[in-house]
């Protein structure tokens, strides 16, 4: 009876120690798994750093700069469409003006349009906004880049209408305007109505430099 209990003890410590064995290597195992996925997940990290063009930062940055710019570009199309109705009236007759049907005060027309550019301008700030708007008035009124920039500075030329050489073309104001000194061109733009130069006539007097005191 003994000898049965004790085998019995003996066989169920055997079991025991299996048990415990099986546990120790299922534990262990799972121990390397861990190790070998933080291994894999560290060379991973390592291919793909923090500062790739992947990482969730670089993508974050990118969509937030897009929704940026999606945004300049909807604001600049509403200043835009807001300075269109703004200057209807002096839109049509731009179009009047540009296939022939009106010439009656051309300079005062494009000097009126200069100033509404002007003040768009300072109305809103930025760079990117005001070549937006010569782009798209170029595009939309058909009126070169280079004609846009010279009613600008007829603007500037002339801050007051008052002073405009509305009895001169606007082949003349082009001229007059290349004159950056006020007075000289004050006096070219008088000599001209005096003497009722031709366009080519006054650039030519002013490239022979015409002594003013003389006149």
């Amino acid at each position: 009876m003994k000898k049965q209990i004790i085998f019995s003890i003996f066989l169920f410590y055997i079991l025991f120690l299996t048990i415990v064995s099986l546990v120790t290597e299922k534990e262990n195992r799972v121990m390397d798994n861990s190790c070998l996925y933080k291994k894999k997940e560290i060379q991973f990290a390592a291919f793909f750093p923090t500062t790739s063009p992947f990482s969730r930062s670089r993508i974050k940055n990118r969509m937030s700069q897009k929704t940026l710019l999606r945004k300049i570009q909807i604001n600049n199309q509403s200043y835009y469409q807001q300075f269109i109705k703004k200057t209807e009236n002096l839109i049509k007759l731009l179009h009047e003006i540009n296939t022939g049907n009106n010439h009656y005060h051309e300079v005062l027309i494009y000097w009126q349009f200069g100033e509404q550019i002007i003040m768009e301008m300072a109305l809103h700030n930025n760079q990117a906004y005001h070549t937006f708007l010569i782009n798209s008035l170029t595009d939309e009124l058909g009126i070169p880049q280079q004609k846009l920039n010279t009613i600008i500075a007829l603007r500037k030329a002339y801050p007051v209408a008052a002073e405009l050489p509305l009895a001169l073309s606007w082949e003349h104001c082009e001229i007059l305007i290349e004159i950056n000194e006020k007075d000289k061109r004050l006096f070219y733009q008088r000599i001209t109505e005096k003497n009722q130069w031709t366009p080519n006539e006054l650039r030519q007097n002013i490239q022979k430099n015409i002594d003013i005191k003389t006149q």
